[in-house]
């Protein structure tokens, strides 16, 4: 299947890429690397699988191009232009050759607290500029988190959603939940629709708590259990766990993480904010 889809992508692009070999795949597409024949840069092929080429995912997919080109900010991958081979969608983005957050945590288990806070930074940042043009990520995430340069970057938008038609999202289905259990937010979870730039905070908080103490605040073995978890209990302390975790990181992290949407920060800026404060000190 999948050198029938690179022999595909290598034909119908010929004369603008030069397709030069698998990169991954994930649940909605299957990423190549290929050169730019115009420029020579080396770029990422992103192609929707075929198996999930319905109108609905099709929709999804190019809201992806449109979000990535539309957002321009130094912790976002850009996407560069889209289109379709042999009915297909894909897109193109740079090939950022570094590993994602997930790839690092598992070789490292849990980054330096600096480092993590750095990096919640950057990712805060990345929401600062996704939500004031109107638009919540919805799957924040360590898979989600690339690097390049040292610098942490946001990609993936093909479940982002704009917050004005979040209350109807004609590519959400009534009772459909869409993000990853294990950081989406409790209204995320129980398949609201009305959801804000909270949500997105709240999966942050996951991500910054999964840097600092090696894995996520809920990880029961069912995604239902997780779900559930949420709803009865707090998360454990990252204190309790690390205890050189500076009790203003920990504080900043628990508010991110709290169950209401109106205890959380208001904000990303907020968030930021807050750890670049807490992480100087």
């Amino acid at each position: 299947m999948r050198q029938e889809l690179i022999d595909v992508v290598r034909s119908g692009l010929a004369d603008r890429y030069r397709v030069e070999r698998f990169l991954g795949r994930g649940g909605m597409a299957t990423v190549f690397l290929a050169e730019d024949v115009s420029t020579g840069d080396q770029v990422a092929l992103k192609v929707l699988n075929r198996s999930l080429a319905t109108r609905i995912m099709r929709e999804r997919f190019e809201r992806e191009v449109a979000v990535g080109c539309s957002l321009g900010h130094p912790n976002i991958v850009p996407t560069f232009s889209g289109g379709e081979v042999e009915d297909l969608p894909f897109l193109v983005m740079p090939y950022l050759p570094g590993d994602s957050l997930r790839q690092r945590l598992e070789k490292t288990e849990r980054l330096d607290v600096t480092e993590a806070v750095a990096i919640g930074r950057e990712i805060a940042d990345a929401l600062v500029c996704a939500h004031s043009a109107g638009i919540i990520h919805r799957d924040i995430k360590p898979d989600n988190i690339l690097f390049s340069k040292g610098h942490a970057m946001v990609t993936d938008f093909g479940v982002a959603v704009a917050l004005k038609a979040s209350m109807d999202d004609r590519l959400t289905a009534p009772g459909e939940v869409l993000g990853t259990p294990t950081y989406m937010s409790p209204e995320q979870a129980m398949g609201r629709f009305r959801l804000d730039a909270r949500t997105d905070i709240y999966s942050l908080g996951c991500v910054i708590y999964e840097m600092l103490i090696g894995a996520p605040p809920f990880r029961p073995s069912h995604p239902d259990a997780v779900i559930v978890r949420r709803l009865d209990d707090p998360a454990p302390s990252a204190c309790e766990q690390r205890p050189e975790i500076p009790k203003r990181i920990e504080a900043a992290v628990r508010k991110a993480l709290e169950w209401k949407p109106e205890d959380r920060f208001a904000t990303a800026e907020e968030l930021r904010d807050e750890l670049t404060v807490a992480g100087a000190q």
